[in-house]
């Protein structure tokens, strides 16, 4: 139970011990260490500080208060619980080095995917087969070795900030990388990126407040009401710059609001941009948007959707998914995340390339978190698919991206060659299929309870780790 509001004590007094009451009624004692102790507590009193201020009656409803100012700062990774995660053998590591005082509430701040009850009823699995029909993916693929132009545009980290528009640079991401591609690396350089701020501010009303796909596809084609038709470039060069400034970490004390959408070229230092707003659009046409296709692993399944997306991986590019992001996610350094297969999407990410048993994906976190920005995933990893439409003659309308060098132009035809060619290199040897990743058994108790509601859980995971700790900060939502 929380401890309820005692009228001779001052708020900050109340807060003070309705935290160590709690914290002592849970036994999250041997669960935190001192500083992550002192982290949850600091954030909590500091909450129940502004309650007691905007609250006219506090007294009264200070027990549902405090629970839900436990609820918002506990913190969402703690040392044991990235112990019990790694030594139960799972496949994938985690660890508390990416922000460590991360609460509950500011990591839920970055969920951003958003997908309407009726795009849940689709799966376009038929128009997938027809279209990669003829294509013989290979077990393995490195975009970056098929289409070593694009490296820059494929392999760039992007950083979000405490806005949720995971949905605009996972979407975003995955179409300058195909834009690029199909424009055989014209589209391209460390200009060659779409507008993400752009994306957020006019391809939605709250574009901090979550989206998805299709919503960047419109935009794209001019289907959206008052829009120009096409996207500006961004990054810090571009037309339109993100309006998240600064390190990722730099973010998270605030949560960042979508500004307005703009019609015109920001100054950047001053400085003019290279061209017109509308000489800077590029744009796709209007019945684009119809040939996108989504593979919902709830309707078809995590075979038949990897399959498909293995194809379209190696034919046109990376494609942006929905996952599951909750406290592991949010822990990952090494390996194939066991991308809490199964479980409702919150998160929207990039998926470049893929080995035999995982995806290889990017996340919008920046550099500092997981592996160098990206992370291994299982096949199931993905709840939905989003397969964009091929990108065809109309690349050759875009406008060039400033300062990018042109195309290189085809050079003259070999002369006869002075021998017989070469015989056939040998086969590859493909790569040993990897051991099945053991599941972890864990079994949650309930710590602390409210009005029948769990406010923090207990991860007891014995069976493979030999252990009892394992706090787990976080099971719920979130997408940056």
């Amino acid at each position: 139970m929380v401890r309820a509001w005692q009228g001779e004590e001052d708020c900050a007094t109340n807060a003070d011990k309705a935290f160590e009451e709690a914290v002592a009624s849970a036994k999250l004692d041997t669960e935190l260490t001192e500083k992550e102790k002192e982290g949850f507590k600091s954030r909590f009193i500091k909450e129940m500080l502004a309650d007691c201020k905007y609250e006219p009656d506090i007294a009264s409803n200070w027990v549902q208060k405090a629970a839900e100012g436990l609820e918002h700062q506990k913190p969402v990774v703690t040392e044991a619980f990235a112990a019990s995660i790694n030594t139960a053998d799972l496949g994938y590591t985690v660890s508390n080095e990416w922000m460590p005082d991360l609460s509950n509430s500011l990591y839920q701040d970055l969920s951003g995917l958003v997908i309407p009850e009726e795009e849940q009823n689709t799966n376009d699995t038929s128009l997938l087969s027809v279209r990669y029909d003829n294509v013989q993916a290979p077990a393995t693929f490195d975009p970056v070795s098929k289409w070593p132009s694009c490296k820059e545009t494929l392999m760039t980290v992007h950083n979000q900030g405490t806005c949720g528009s995971c949905w605009a640079f996972g979407t975003g991401s995955a179409m300058d990388s195909r834009m690029c591609i199909a424009s055989k690396g014209t589209f391209s350089g460390s200009r060659g990126f779409l507008s993400k701020g752009y994306i957020a501010s006019c391809a939605s009303s709250n574009g901090c407040g979550g989206g998805y796909w299709k919503p960047v596809f419109d935009l794209l084609s001019g289907k959206m009401s008052g829009k120009p038709t096409g996207v500006v470039l961004g990054t810090d060069k571009g037309c339109i710059p993100y309006f998240g400034h600064g390190a990722g970490e730099d973010h998270f004390g605030s949560k960042t609001k979508a500004p307005p959408c703009q019609q015109s070229c920001a100054k950047v230092g001053g400085q003019d941009y290279a061209r017109p707003f509308q000489e800077d659009l590029y744009a796709f046409p209007s019945s684009w948007p119809a040939a996108h296709s989504t593979c919902w692993q709830k309707r078809a399944s995590a075979a038949e959707c990897s399959q498909k997306a293995r194809k379209s991986l190696y034919e046109e590019g990376p494609l942006p998914i929905g996952i599951a992001a909750g406290s592991s996610f949010k822990g990952y350094k090494s390996g194939v995340w066991d991308g809490s297969c199964g479980t409702k999407g919150n998160h929207l990410v990039t998926v470049i390339g893929y080995g035999q048993d995982y995806f290889q994906v990017q996340n919008s976190w920046g550099p500092r978190w997981g592996d160098k920005g990206g992370f291994k995933m299982k096949d199931c990893g993905a709840e939905v698919w989003a397969f964009p439409g091929s990108i065809g003659g109309f690349a050759a309308e875009w406008p060039s991206v400033p300062g990018a060098s042109p195309a290189p132009a085809p050079g003259p035809s070999p002369g006869p060659a002075p021998g017989p060619a070469p015989g056939p290199a040998p086969a590859p040897v493909p790569p040993k299929p990897r051991e099945p990743v053991p599941r972890l058994n864990s079994h949650f108790a309930c710590a602390l309870k409210h009005n029948g509601r769990c406010l923090l859980w207990n991860n007891i995971m014995g069976t493979l780790s030999g252990s009892k700790t394992g706090y787990n900060g976080i099971s719920g939502t979130v997408c940056s």
